[in-house]
């Protein structure tokens, strides 16, 4: 990570996905957003440092963030990305929630080029890890953050 940078989140999770591979990893900073497909969903874990999260920090847990921190690093590092982008390039988030039929998304708008799209493979908007995701994208950029109502 760079220096300053502070972790909001980490996730290795098969609940996200990004074409055909299921399975990736969404690294979430104060600066950046980075993806990776990865079919070893788990090789990472679950760390949320959005406000308000039930499973973020609490007072002395600085050796989780310490720890979260260090693996994100690790990972970052490497050079298979899928997408990497600073906050200021990005004009907006935009989050679909899942319903029973449809898969939710996450789509990131970048200032030039395409957008980034994210299928949300949970079943409702209330599921634990959709919610986490919601709280992420808030504590990110809440100024650029739309959340579409349930279709």
């Amino acid at each position: 990570m760079m220096e300053g940078e502070r972790l909001i989140a980490a996730e290795s999770t098969a609940n996200l996905r990004r074409g055909l591979l299921e399975g990736y990893i969404l690294i979430v900073t104060d600066r950046r957003m980075v993806g990776f497909k990865s079919l070893k969903s788990g090789v990472l874990g679950v760390y949320s440092f959005a406000e308000g999260m039930a499973d973020g920090i609490h007072g002395a847990e600085r050796s989780l963030r310490e720890k979260a921190m260090n693996q994100a690093s690790e990972i970052l590092s490497r050079k298979d990305k899928d997408f990497e982008i600073a906050k200021e390039e990005i004009v907006h988030v935009e989050l679909s929630p899942p319903g029973h039929v449809r898969n939710g998304l996450l789509r990131i708008v970048p200032r030039s080029g395409d957008p980034i799209d994210l299928g949300i493979r949970v079943t409702t908007a209330g599921h634990p890890f959709y919610r986490r995701l919601v709280a992420t994208m808030q504590s990110f950029a809440p100024d650029r953050l739309i959340v579409h109502a349930k279709r």
